[in-house]
């Protein structure tokens, strides 16, 4: 399946969710998406980490917002998070809706560790491109998750809701990981799953 967009910017959140509903709404995902960004956006991404001084570090992207708070992480599950990615040298990156930039100052709020944000700063081709330089791109239920393993790029998806789950759920790709918990999961269980994930994407490369 192809998946064909104009590039909109990820704080339209509203498009962002209408746009992945027209795509996989009621459509089996039995092959693999492949969706085309316009490789113009590596450098544009580049830059942006640059300026973040996050360009040296190994990145995991993190997307813990979605348009509905019951799909949400919370700001005390991606401390824990940070945490254990600052032990292994790894740096946190955040993207998701301008409207979510709330979460990265409770976050900064309860812990003083390294992190970045992007959040409200990426556009959806750029969001395909730092997919793709991240080590993993985790995400919560959301536009974001959805153009990340479409580009190709290892994902992990969390889903805290069932209904979600068996709707929207990337079950049958090589370059996904998806976690389904209704009862939420730890920063910490999460890292871990997370870990262990990108030894097996680097492992089959």
């Amino acid at each position: 399946m192809k998946i064909h967009l104009v590039d909109r910017d990820t704080n339209t959140a509203e498009d962002l969710q209408n746009w992945v509903a027209d795509i996989f709404e009621d459509r089996p995902m039995s092959k693999k998406a492949d969706f085309q960004y316009p490789k113009d956006k590596d450098s544009s991404i580049e830059r942006k980490l640059t300026d973040l001084k996050a360009i040296k570090y190994p990145l995991i992207a993190l997307c813990p917002c979605s348009s509905e708070s019951e799909k949400d992480w919370t700001p005390k599950e991606a401390v824990e998070f940070i945490d254990k990615a600052n032990e292994d040298g790894r740096i946190v990156v955040f993207v998701g809706a301008n409207k979510d930039k709330w979460f990265v100052k409770e976050v900064k709020g309860m812990r003083d560790k390294p992190f970045c944000s992007l959040m409200g700063n990426t556009s959806i081709f750029e969001i395909a491109a730092l997919a793709n330089k991240v080590q993993a791109f985790v995400s919560v239920d959301t536009g974001p998750m959805h153009v990340s393993y479409a580009s190709g790029a290892p994902t992990v998806c969390m889903f805290f809701r069932s209904r979600d789950f068996y709707k929207w759920a990337p079950k049958e790709y090589k370059n996904t990981l998806v976690l389904h918990r209704p009862e939420g999961i730890t920063g910490e269980k999460a890292y871990e799953l997370v870990s262990d994930f990108i030894k097996q994407q680097t492992a089959e490369e």
